[in-house]
C-alpha cells in the first residue's frame, strides 16, 4: 500500500485529498480499479476490508479520505449540507487513477457506504 494525494478546490481554496492506493500482489497491469468512499463518520475498517477483497479479485483500490484534507473529524454535525458537495473529490480520484499507466481507465468503478453510497449514486448520474 502507498498513500497518494491530489488537489481539490474547496470553498475557494485548494486542499489535498489523501488516499491509500493498493494494488494486488503478483498481478500485471493495466488493472481495473475501485474508488472507495467512506460514510459520514470518516475512514473506517470497511475500506480496509473492501480493499483486501478487491485486491484478491485482481483490482487496485483507492480509498479517499474526504475529511482529512478539510481538517474535519467526521460525524453528522460537520458533514456537508449537500451530499453532492464532495463530488469534486471523486472526480479528482478518477482523474488520478485514469492517468496511471498501471490502471485501465475504462475499468474504474466506485463504491461507498452511507454518505459514500449516496455520493456513488450521484457520481454515476452527474456530469463532472
Amino acid at each position: 500500500m502507498s498513500t497518494t494525494s491530489y488537489p481539490v478546490v474547496w470553498i475557494g481554496r485548494t486542499i489535498m485529498i489523501g488516499a491509500p492506493f493498493q494494488v494486488p500482489l503478483n498481478v500485471k497491469g493495466p488493472l481495473p480499479a475501485g474508488i472507495i468512499l467512506h460514510g459520514t463518520s470518516g475512514v473506517s475498517y470497511r475500506g480496509v476490508d473492501y480493499s483486501a477483497a478487491l485486491n484478491r479479485a485482481a483490482t487496485a483500490t483507492l480509498e479517499i479520505d474526504q475529511w482529512g484534507g478539510r481538517d474535519l473529524p467526521g460525524g453528522a454535525s460537520i458533514r456537508p449540507q449537500r451530499v453532492d458537495a464532495n463530488l469534486p473529490d471523486i472526480a479528482g480520484a478518477y482523474r488520478l487513477l485514469a492517468g496511471r499507466p498501471d490502471i485501465d481507465a475504462s475499468r474504474i468503478g466506485i463504491m461507498g457506504s452511507s454518505m459514500g453510497g449516496g455520493e456513488t449514486m450521484l457520481m454515476m448520474t452527474t456530469p463532472q
